[in-house]
């Protein structure tokens, strides 16, 4: 996938256009908009963080953050998924210095092995044959204590872990809503076209001196082509249209 930086998109709409240099920053703020449009709906830019666990085992959510997409923790060169729960206390415990700190571990539930204790530790290893496939035989196993979950606090904007996790530090992928980028953000090149008729658009709308029939037209450029735009990211094919109407469709009785 090639891309193209949001300076390289600018200078070359004012060079098109004809414009000079002094209308850089202005168009710059534009395409930065079009970007934080497109971000929502079209171009879905993923993010990845690795953030360190504090003191009580939560995370900040990143602020460009839209949509949480997974977490997990890094085991070489994978990412081991964490699964989300509910239950968390969504209270602060704090400490006499009014600071934030851990709760106090429980007694129980702190891990799948620790419901079933020692002895069943050599079983639960012996359940697996030599290619790594699960020969089954581990009957009333639970899953309820294991310490791989999260939970997401959105009033507190943060990521609570269970203390008992084990690692210093999490994986986060999530959808961002483009406010971190800059000049130098690096863009799909099949939204070029989008983001230059949405400059286009914008310093057509900001001047007085422009009929509101031009204004119209120049909002319809960018509207179709952003409409191209969504068309290019789509990876629905041909077969997968029709694959669509044919599951409509069922064999009946003929007379």
């Amino acid at each position: 996938m090639k891309y193209s930086k949001l300076d390289f998109i600018v200078r070359g709409f004012l060079f098109n256009k004809g414009y000079t240099m002094h209308r850089y920053a202005q168009c710059l703020k534009y395409a930065s908009d079009c970007l934080r449009e497109l971000a929502m709906d079209d171009l879905k830019i993923i993010n990845n963080a690795v953030l360190p666990l504090n003191n009580y085992s939560a995370v900040k959510i990143p602020a460009d953050s839209m949509d949480i997409i997974g977490v997990g923790v890094e085991n070489g060169q994978y990412v081991k998924p964490l699964t989300k729960v509910e239950g968390f206390n969504r209270n602060y415990n704090y400490d006499p210095n009014g600071n934030p700190k851990p709760f106090p571990q429980v007694s129980e539930g702190v891990s799948d092995l620790a419901y079933f204790g020692v002895p069943y530790l050599t079983f639960y290893v012996n359940s697996y044959n030599s290619r790594g496939e699960n020969i089954g035989g581990l009957y009333g196993f639970r899953t309820d204590g294991s310490p791989f979950i999260y939970e997401v606090m959105k009033e507190r904007n943060e990521i609570q872990f269970d203390p008992g996790l084990g690692y210093t530090r999490v994986v986060l992928t999530y959808i961002s809503d483009g406010r971190s980028n800059s000049a130098a953000s690096m863009i799909d090149t099949y939204a070029e076209k989008t983001i230059e008729d949405y400059m286009d658009w914008q310093l057509h709308e900001h001047n007085r001196s422009v009929s509101d029939t031009t204004r119209q037209r120049k909002m319809d450029l960018y509207v179709g082509s952003r409409t191209i735009l969504r068309g290019r990211e789509s990876d629905l094919t041909t077969e997968d249209i029709m694959a669509l109407f044919r599951n409509n469709y069922n064999a009946a009785p003929k007379t």
